[in-house]
């Protein structure tokens, strides 16, 4: 099949925000921030339009299943913790702006 080629014998199964929310189990308004901070579930747009392809949302909610609640964070929530600590040390201010 050439590179550019659709194949539609198994195509991506796409679902809106709410599909979204019923799949994750996270709420809208929380799938909206993460789309705006990062660390949220890839998504595809279409002009104005948000979906999500299942796929991607059930291999985003696999990379979070932790054992324990002292299990190791997903690598983006540890780096938002990390910046975030770093901010409070340095009281929200930015080392240019001292």
């Amino acid at each position: 099949m050439p590179h550019d080629a659709v194949n539609t014998s198994q195509p991506f199964e796409i679902v809106d925000t709410a599909g979204a929310e019923a799949i994750v189990g996270l709420s809208a308004s929380t799938l909206e921030k993460k789309r705006c901070t990062g660390g949220g579930p890839p998504f595809v747009k279409y002009g104005k339009a948000v979906r999500y392809r299942v796929a991607d949302l059930r291999a985003w909610a696999a990379a979070h299943v932790v054992t324990s609640t002292s299990a190791r964070p997903a690598p983006e929530i540890a780096e938002h913790i990390k910046k975030a600590d770093k901010s409070r040390r340095s009281g929200g201010r930015s080392k240019r702006g001292v």
